[in-house]
């Protein structure tokens, strides 16, 4: 009797104390990274320093054999080794600053290797500050809702940008009066609507909003989760995935340049 006491107990410890989810062995993975940076990296100020410490990076994925400009959803890794780089997008840096490891999907093995400094057009990304704006509003509204997996693919990943043809409330608390509501329509007609979208499993976190042509001065209108049934009708055209995160906006997507009649054409042959 004392003996099954005792391996009941063991097994009661090994399940609450030996296990830990895929979040967990991710956070630990990425405070590696955030300490092999800062340790190696000597050309931070203390803004810079303080900008690692407290915010998020990127996940960025490729399987071993890969390119490793690759990415791709932590939950859809296979469970053979994979690079892994833990991302910064570091302010007044014109270098995206990655730290460099190969691991299982888990993570739970991944260890800093080297730095590596990707340079890109900083002033041109388009993704990066609007998605931050999601991420801090989804964990004041959605993170209670969601599971480790799902939070982890909001705080580390990028979303992609579509085209948004959702039908927003511009007055949700409903205390615009008539003439307030009508200056709202009036300002929102010379707007776009756009959509980021965080493809989780089995649905989709999406933010809706309006701004200026070129996904500019965007703010979020509606927030909430969707199926992927459920979109139908509600994105149109996708203007930038997840991978575009350092890009500049694709003008020439939003606005194609005009179709050449016909006999203008025959002309100039």
């Amino acid at each position: 009797m004392m003996k099954e006491k005792t391996a009941l107990f063991i097994l009661t410890a090994l399940l609450f104390c030996g296990c830990h989810s895929d979040q967990y062995y991710q956070n630990q993975a990425v405070e590696r990274a955030r300490k092999f940076l800062l340790q190696n990296t000597g050309d931070f100020n203390a803004a810079q320093i303080n900008f690692v410490r407290f915010n998020p990076p990127v996940l960025l994925h490729a399987p071993v054999l890969g390119n490793l400009t690759e990415r791709s959803s932590p939950l859809n890794l296979a469970h053979e080794q994979h690079q892994v780089c833990v991302t910064w997008i570091v302010p007044e840096k014109d270098d995206l600053y990655m730290v460099f490891g190969v691991s299982s999907a888990r993570m739970a093995d991944w260890q800093p290797n080297r730095i590596i400094k990707r340079s890109y057009r900083r002033n041109v990304a388009v993704i990066p500050q609007a998605a931050a704006k999601c991420v801090d509003y989804a964990r004041e509204n959605f993170f209670s809702q969601m599971d480790p997996e799902a939070i982890n693919l909001v705080r580390f990943t990028m979303p992609s940008l579509y085209q948004g043809k959702f039908g927003l409330n511009l007055d949700p608390a409903g205390k615009a009066d008539s003439a307030a509501l009508e200056a709202l329509r009036k300002e929102a007609a010379g707007k776009k609507q756009y959509a980021l979208v965080w493809k989780l499993p089995g649905k989709n976190l999406v933010f809706a909003g309006l701004g200026e042509a070129g996904f500019k001065n965007w703010n979020i209108v509606m927030a909430g989760f969707f199926t992927d049934s459920e979109l139908t009708g509600k994105l149109g055209m996708e203007l930038m995935t997840s991978a575009d995160y350092t890009k500049a906006f694709p003008a020439e997507k939003e606005n194609p340049p005009a179709a050449v009649p016909a006999n203008k054409v025959e002309e100039k042959k």
